[in-house]
Parts: C-alpha cells; sequence; structure tokens
C-alpha cells in the first residue's frame, strides 16, 4: 500500500471499506457464556485493506440489570504470526505505522437483548497463526482466546469485489479509557507489561 494522507489511512484503519463486497470466511468461536450473557465470533468478512471479525452478543431476554457490551468495557485483542499485538479501540492511534495492526471498533447493530458488532483488524494479517483474545470482565466472562489460520484471509483478498473508487470519509478521534485487564492473562502481559 502506498503513502495515504492521515484521512485516508484514517479511513482504512476504522472503517471497513464501503465499495467493496467481501468474502466472508467462516471462523467462529464462542468467546464466553454466562447465564446471562453469550458472546461469540460468528464469522470474518475478509476485505482488501483488513479483516472484519463479526462478534455477536446475546443477553437474556428483558434482564433487569441491563449488561452493557462496549468498548472500553470489553477487551478484544489480536496477536499475529509476526507476534505484533492489537487491542481494540474506538479509534486507531495516531504513532501507528503503515504495516503496524490496529484493531477498531468497525460499527454494529444494538438492540436490547443483543448486538452485532465489528471490530476491523487492518492491515490484513501476516499469513500464519492470529489469535483472537477476549475478555468481558463485566459481564462476568474470563479471558479467552481462539486461533485462525490468516492464511485463508491473505488468500481470500484476492477474491474481494471491489465496486468503484472510495469516497473521502472524515477522520474522527474519539477518546475513551480502557478497563482494568483481568491479571495474569494475555492482556495483562500485553497492557501492561506484566
Amino acid at each position: 500500500m502506498g503513502r495515504m494522507d492521515d484521512d485516508t489511512e484514517a479511513r482504512w484503519r476504522q472503517i471497513p471499506p464501503e465499495n467493496e463486497i467481501p468474502v466472508v470466511l467462516p471462523w467462529a468461536a464462542p468467546l464466553g457464556r454466562t447465564d446471562r450473557a453469550a458472546v461469540a465470533l460468528v464469522c470474518a468478512e475478509v476485505h482488501t485493506t483488513g479483516v472484519v471479525l463479526r462478534i455477536v452478543v446475546r443477553t437474556r431476554e428483558h434482564d433487569p440489570g441491563r449488561l452493557t457490551y462496549h468498548l472500553p468495557a470489553v477487551l478484544i485483542g489480536v496477536e499475529l504470526a509476526d507476534g505484533s499485538v492489537a487491542v481494540a479501540e474506538s479509534s486507531p492511534g495516531s504513532s501507528l505505522g503503515p504495516q503496524d495492526p490496529s484493531l477498531c471498533l468497525g460499527g454494529g447493530i444494538f438492540g436490547f437483548d443483543g448486538a452485532s458488532i465489528g471490530f476491523l483488524l487492518a492491515p490484513l494479517p501476516p499469513p500464519g497463526p492470529l489469535t483472537l483474545h477476549h475478555a468481558w470482565p463485566d459481564g462476568g466472562i474470563p479471558e479467552t482466546s481462539v486461533r485462525f489460520d490468516a492464511t485463508e484471509a491473505v488468500e481470500a483478498a484476492a477474491g474481494v469485489q471491489v465496486l468503484w473508487d472510495p469516497a473521502p470519509v472524515e477522520r474522527r478521534h474519539i477518546d475513551e479509557p480502557r478497563p482494568q485487564p483481568p491479571e495474569g492473562g494475555w492482556f495483562a502481559r500485553t497492557m501492561l507489561g506484566e
């Protein structure tokens, strides 16, 4: 990918390309469950600029102590085959290099008893293992990890249908504090250096 201006780089790190029809991979795995909620990865949508990890959340109907699944209350991160890591944010850090991975909230649909949320991993991951880490401390879901083969995503990118040139998008930045990661897990090691 050639040199981009700041607005273009922000767009491809935050928003799945709206001018593309992605290739959908059947990456699916439970990420956690309690008597009040369940979270699962249901698929990966491969774009030319990265991969949207589609996560669904289901909460018990009419739960009076309604749980809220959103950043920064949820921890989601990836570890790639080359050893690089990214932890989900509302918007990417400005100090990222062009090949540094970022994982950003890329939109979703929220209802009373659940949600479908996309997290955009950009750029495309290198071939090899991709480990997804997830924790939802407020929802009572401990840290879990699942592994997929990112080679599938790299190969699938050739099948993405680009419909037309992308339209310009304004850059937005939202700063929100992250929750304290659970002690002794991947998030503690990655975010706190434990």
